[in-house]
């Protein structure tokens, strides 16, 4: 059976918390809270042991850098000082891979050679 409906979702949680004695409900409050606040797996954090989150950290920067993503797509949208600041650095940045026009055409070059090297050596 799959429960689509949230309202049915709730109701179905309800009557099984409902039908559990004071005991069972502590221990089944107990054990949700302890594993949203201790690490889990490996976590979004890192390797193995190290840097493992828990669930509710996992769910925090998850907000948090949801949150900072759109602060700063909004200022870059909608401010026309940090647009124009953007524009700046990327003309100069093209206009400076431009001017080492010779190596791109050298290192494209190279790099259409060694291709149809591997393709001819197979």
């Amino acid at each position: 059976m799959t429960l689509q409906d949230e309202a049915m979702k709730a109701l179905v949680v309800e009557a099984m918390f409902k039908g559990l004695d004071e005991k069972k409900r502590d221990e089944l409050l107990k054990g949700a809270l302890t594993y949203l606040i201790n690490p889990q797996g490996s976590g979004s954090g890192g390797y193995g042991s190290y840097g493992r989150t828990s669930p509710l950290q996992d769910a925090w920067n998850s907000a948090a850098s949801a949150a900072a993503y759109e602060a700063v797509r909004d200022q870059v949208k909608n401010n026309p000082e940090i647009k124009a600041k953007i524009v700046d650095i990327f003309t100069k940045a093209w206009t400076q891979v431009f001017e080492k026009e010779d190596i791109l055409v050298t290192k494209v070059a190279e790099g259409i050679v060694s291709a149809m090297r591997c393709h001819l050596e197979r």
